[in-house]
């Protein structure tokens, strides 16, 4: 039995709340805006001024991910199970491991490719990152392993829903890409610490974004759980081009 039609699901439950939306407010609008480039100031923060990508890597996932999605929840009388509209059924892990191997291939693929035709890291820069090995392999294993399910819950289903709650606001392809570009944001500080190349920082964004949108589709199409496998396909890859270039030595 198939997963229901996202969208479907939203229509209905806008038809049905038509009447008691409130109207999206410069507050709510400012607070949710901070919200999505949070992972921003982790990245400058940690990343490029502290040089710890695990400290990174806990606080975009404990604080944004997480903890601010789940107590303004709480404070809305909401409950996560109620967003996440998955039962696992049985197509939805099917669909999901096959966008996992595929996606995790084409990332491999395509690293491998790019590497071999011009290596796009700044080892300088790779030389400063603080940490022991463990530190390391532990913020590629949260990037892999959390990120992927943490991060759909959070693009594709909490902030649509923070959005959708107002009347001016449906779920539409302008709020999809709105979030999709937020969404690649961060990414393009992240490509350019390890790179220092701003054309390549910005194509990153510019796929990253596409992929943002593509992960709403699968989001829709056949559920959370789905995207989320998706998602840790990508993450998967990347991780393992890191340990196939980057000296995990924390040195």
């Amino acid at each position: 039995m198939d997963s229901k039609v996202y969208d479907e699901e939203q229509h209905e439950e806008i038809v049905q709340l038509s009447d008691q939306k409130p109207k999206l407010t410069i507050a709510k609008i400012l607070l949710l805006e901070l919200l999505m480039i949070s992972p921003v100031i982790w990245v400058l923060f940690f990343l490029w001024v502290l040089k710890m990508p695990l400290g990174c890597q806990l606080a975009f996932q404990i604080i944004t991910l997480l903890a601010i999605p789940l107590i303004s929840l709480q404070i809305q009388n909401q409950h996560y199970s109620k967003l996440i509209k998955t039962d696992f059924y049985i197509s939805e892990i099917i669909y999901g491991l096959l966008f996992l191997i595929c996606s995790f291939l084409a990332t491999v693929i395509f690293g491998y490719f790019v590497f071999q035709y011009y290596d796009i890291l700044d080892y300088e820069a790779i030389k400063t990152l603080k940490g022991s090995k463990f530190s390391l392999i532990l913020a590629l294993t949260l990037l892999s392993i959390t990120n992927p399910f943490l991060e759909e819950f959070f693009w594709r289903v909490y902030l649509p829903d923070q959005y959708i709650k107002h009347e001016e606001i449906n779920y539409n392809e302008q709020l999809k890409w709105y979030l999709a570009l937020h969404y690649a944001l961060y990414h393009f500080f992240v490509i350019y610490f390890f790179t220092k190349l701003f054309i390549i920082s910005l194509i990153g964004f510019i796929m990253i974004a596409i992929g943002g949108r593509i992960f709403f589709i699968t989001r829709d199409r056949f559920g959370l759980l789905t995207t989320s496998l998706f998602h840790m396909g990508v993450d998967m890859g990347i991780v393992a081009m890191a340990i196939y270039k980057i000296p995990l030595n924390g040195e």
